[in-house]
């Protein structure tokens, strides 16, 4: 990869989200498994620990745990659906690749969510700015993970670079798929939801009073119900990675498309104006790119 040759991606979501089902196609229950254990990895702790003890300190655990292990889990799908996109042999044993990295991919989120918050902070757009900006990070570390935390950061600038409003329509692209997704966790959070009811503080209350009554509620276990419900968004995850793996590989050069519309126009270039010429178009003006 070169980031000093930048890449406008020219492909609509509508074809990267078909690609990626391409490429998902026979592999589906395989990424559903690595996708459950990822979540297994990241959440396990947030469902059983609040059943043995509901305390603000148990809870604080949690958040640390989860900030530890997102590093290593965001790496290691990142070089897993890398794997899925380029029809390579992949599974659990790439996920797990991520905890080799585990102090590079911690200070990557780190960095990332440190300049995102700044960002945010001035204004909303900013923020989404930044985070498009650096939503290749992970695929880089993932491609060389020698490459240090702030050199994934920066190329991810450079790659993302007039290509930041073509990865924003994609992700609202997944905005219809990730309501319908919600639907049943959110049926099943009024129905099994934690009971916040007993929850009630007066009008002047402090901010530590505030904040500890919503660490109690936080801290309440979570009906198991609700986490087969939200398989949906299981599978809403699975196809948008895979897209954005889809996107990565466009933008840094490795996936470059054909359209039937320029093959076309290339015959018409090769072709003679004698209509009796049987001259054929050249096999190298169609070369290795795929055609859509």
């Amino acid at each position: 990869m070169n980031p000093q040759n930048n890449i406008i991606v020219k492909e609509s979501a509508k074809t990267v989200r078909a690609m990626a089902r391409q490429t998902l196609s026979g592999r589906w229950q395989e990424a559903l498994w690595v996708s459950l254990m990822m979540y297994a990895i990241t959440t396990l702790p947030s469902i059983v620990i609040p059943y043995i003890s509901g305390t603000s300190f148990t809870l604080s655990a949690v958040n640390v745990y989860t900030l530890i292990v997102s590093g290593p889990m965001a790496l290691g799908i990142s070089i897993y659906f890398l794997k899925v996109f380029r029809q390579r042999p992949g599974g659990m044993e790439d996920l797990l690749r991520g905890f080799n990295y585990m102090w590079k991919s911690f200070v990557l989120v780190i960095l990332m969510a440190v300049r995102i918050f700044l960002l945010s902070l001035l204004f909303v757009i900013p923020g989404i700015l930044a985070a498009l900006r650096y939503s290749q990070a992970f695929f880089i570390m993932a491609d060389a993970p020698e490459k240090s935390p702030r050199q994934c950061l920066w190329e991810s600038g450079l790659l993302m670079q007039g290509n930041r409003s073509r990865f924003f329509v994609l992700e609202l692209s997944f905005l219809g798929w990730a309501l319908l997704a919600s639907l049943p966790p959110a049926a099943g959070h009024m129905l099994w939801g934690p009971d916040t009811a007993g929850v009630s503080l007066p009008p002047s209350a402090s901010w530590t009073e505030i904040l500890s009554a919503s660490m109690e509620a936080a801290a309440q276990p979570i009906h198991p119900l609700l986490y087969l419900l939200s398989i949906g968004t299981v599978f809403l995850g699975i196809y948008m990675t895979a897209s954005h793996a889809c996107f990565y590989d466009l933008v840094n050069g490795n996936l470059q498309v054909r359209r039937t519309d320029e093959l076309h126009t290339l015959a018409k270039e090769f072709s003679s104006p004698d209509p009796n010429a049987t001259e054929e178009i050249p096999e190298e003006t169609v070369g290795e790119d795929h055609d859509v």
